[in-house]
């Protein structure tokens, strides 16, 4: 069992029967974990499990029957293993911690020392060297924010002076707002960045309008949704809430909201809109804005988000919101491995990994009163016995001190304290080669982790003393110095990979979509084509026809006249005389809209791919006039590419679907 210190109750409560049995039957087990690395109390992780076990070994060991069976049955030995070799950190990184938090019984807590008072790790032999710096700022400025960005980026400047690159750079917060503001930061200065939090398509302000856009068409009466398209507007065209946006007034009227839209992006046609499906609104939402322009990577992976929801068929059309509701928080960029870029992610995310450069600023925690569960000894608050209540929940704060919960203040202040800690500890030994703590300086001298970090560097003892520098700078900045700075290894810096920028990603399905119907020269015929092409799409496989004709039914973005074609299309093509056609042999795999390529063409998109073992049948729709020579050029093109592959292509079919008389022309090639 790995990462034993963040088991809960409820978990260990499952497991330990298994358990249990194994070993009465002869079996072994291994459980991994340390209690310095326990952070996920928040989710219920109970760290004295591990401190039981560690104690019912050290009884063990001492030939003593262990006390406590509450957590594992004493009927068998249990022997602890300590790894007390560090093969992460550089020399001075492994002492400064061993130094920091071995003396951290200042705070006078048994939990606390019982957990730190062993730690004694032994770098590798070979990793000598290693540096540790505190930067604190002045406590009594109004751009404290700003100030920790400024040390960021000094601080990336300094190491990419001695050699690093931006990959070796990771910055670790314990907040994701943070983050968020820290790769802003970063990117305005031209420095690449790659974080979970930032890349996630909602937090893109180009994405965030976009879905605002769709639910103003969706529902014109949408307050907040038009709100944030005139935001949006007025920040791109630079207009002033004073003399040119009112927004409670354009706001309260539907028409006022689209003729200031088309004021300045003319193109703009709410009817037109809300004919199309998700993909076509999106992709002539992007044209019309110029948002196409941009060649931003999260409008492209957004596209291709909506594109999977168009092409799936868990959810009807109109739960499009509820899709994305479901998915936002998990949709991200995808960025290639390897990408030369600071890293930025949060404090628990960052358990298990390991930095050449590791920069820490620790911004001041505001704490929150929280509510906690107690139990009601509900003589001492002289409830009645008919109404007493086994349990309540209790806001904490300091005044639940001087209340009968002071016993569970006080628990919850100490756990609170080994979190805090914890994380710290977890934050400080990711670092291989240079740790960077950026923090406030202290106004007061309370009984706290960050008082006892600053006195540990501004009052030094043996054996730290001989190792720590002091540095003042000309803003009232003091820097503390634990050891020297290292050059990379030729490791760290290799440049042999391949490099990627993000804002160099490029979407496909756009790509292809684009150099087929240029979105500046979209004419109703090709809307008309689009449309077809993309329920034939949701058509696989032979029960798929019926479902594909409910959704055209049930769908609010056609009229009726236009549902009545699109299905009398659908039923003429897939009609039983076609049925080899379209379906192939018994038992192939039949895909849609499938992209394929290779080194020199680049993508192409074919409609309907039949795959039958190694034979595959072609399939391309047209919607136009027929045009055999030059359809027929870009078949057989997808037939070379396919057989580079590998396949063998056993027919090649263009289908005409006339709009004006629903009549289908089938044309092997």
């Amino acid at each position: 069992i790995d990462e034993f210190q963040d088991t809960s109750d409820f978990q260990w409560n499952n497991i330990r029967p298994l358990l249990e049995e194994a070993v009465a039957n002869g079996g072994k087990i291994n459980i991994l974990g340390d209690p310095k690395q326990a952070i996920y109390r928040f989710r219920n992780g109970n760290v004295e499990l591990i401190n039981t076990l560690s104690k019912m070994a050290t009884e063990w060991k001492n030939g003593n029957q262990p006390t406590d069976k509450n957590v594992f049955n004493n009927h068998t030995a249990i022997e602890k293993i300590p790894l007390d070799t560090n093969y992460r950190s550089l020399e001075n990184i492994v002492e400064f911690n061993n130094q920091y938090f071995k003396n951290i019984s200042f705070f006078n807590n048994e939990k606390i020392n019982t957990i730190y008072q062993q730690l004694n790790q032994h770098p590798k032999k070979s990793n000598i060297g290693g540096l540790v710096e505190l930067t604190l700022i002045p406590n009594k400025c109004d751009n404290i924010d700003e100030m920790y960005l400024n040390e960021i980026k000094r601080i990336i400047e300094q190491v990419q002076e001695l050699g690093y690159t931006w990959q070796n750079i990771a910055i670790l917060v314990r907040k994701n707002k943070h983050g968020v503001e820290i790769a802003k930061y970063l990117l305005d200065n031209n420095i690449d960045i790659i974080s979970s939090e930032v890349l996630l398509l909602k937090n893109d302000p180009h994405v965030r309008f976009v879905i605002s856009l769709l639910q103003y068409i969706n529902n014109p009466k949408d307050n907040i949704a038009k709100t944030n398209i005139l935001i949006y507007i007025a920040k791109q065209k630079k207009l002033s809430y004073n003399t040119d946006l009112d927004l409670e007034s354009l706001t309260n009227q539907n028409n006022d909201i689209e003729q200031f839209i088309t004021k300045y992006y003319n193109k703009f046609n709410l009817l037109k809109l809300q004919k199309k499906d998700w993909y076509q609104k999106v992709e002539l939402l992007y044209h019309i804005f110029n948002l196409d322009e941009l060649k931003s990577p999260y409008l492209l992976t957004f596209l291709n988000f909506v594109a999977t929801f168009t092409n799936q068929q868990q959810y009807e059309q109109h739960q499009f919101f509820d899709y994305w509701e479901e998915k936002k928080d998990k949709i991200s960029i995808v960025c290639p491995p390897n990408i030369n870029a600071v890293t930025i992610m949060t404090t628990h995310k960052s358990k298990g990994l390991e930095f050449p450069i590791v920069i820490y600023p620790k911004y001041k925690s505001n704490h929150k009163q929280e509510s906690h569960w107690v139990n009601i000894d509900n003589k001492s608050l002289n409830i009645n016995e008919d109404s007493k209540l086994p349990t309540s929940i209790v806001t904490f704060s300091k005044n639940t001190a001087l209340s009968v919960w002071n016993k569970e203040y006080q628990q919850e202040i100490n756990d609170n304290l080994l979190d805090n800690i914890n994380v710290d500890y977890v934050v400080f030994t990711r670092a291989q080669n240079h740790l960077y703590i950026i923090k406030e300086k202290e106004s007061k001298q309370e009984n706290t982790i960050d008082n006892y970090l600053e006195q540990f560097f501004s009052n030094p003892t043996e054996p730290s003393k001989h190792k720590i520098n002091r540095i003042e700078d000309n803003y009232d900045i003091v820097r503390y110095t634990y050891g020297t700075e290292t050059y990379p290894t030729k490791k760290d810096t290799n440049q042999d990979k391949q490099i990627i920028k993000i804002t160099e990603t490029k979407s496909f399905p756009i790509q292809a979509k684009i150099q087929t119907h240029s979105l500046k020269t979209l004419t109703e015929a090709a809307q008309w084509g689009d449309l077809i092409h993309a329920w034939l799409s949701k058509i696989i496989y032979p029960n798929d026809i019926q479902k594909t004709l409910d959704m055209i039914d049930h769908t609010r973005t056609l009229y009726n006249n236009e549902k009545e074609q699109i299905k009398n299309l659908i039923n003429n093509l897939f009609c039983p005389q076609n049925k080899e056609l379209l379906f192939g042999p018994e038992g192939s795999t039949i895909r849609t809209e499938v992209e394929i390529s290779n080194l020199t063409r680049g993508i192409r998109r074919v409609d309907r791919l039949i795959i039958a073992q190694q034979n595959v049948y072609i399939i391309d729709y047209k919607t136009g006039k027929e045009h055999h020579n030059a359809y027929s050029a870009q078949i057989t093109e997808y037939a070379e590419i396919l057989t580079q592959m590998g396949y063998i292509v056993k027919t090649k079919t263009l289908i005409y679907l006339s709009k004006s008389d629903n009549e289908i022309y089938v044309h092997q090639v």
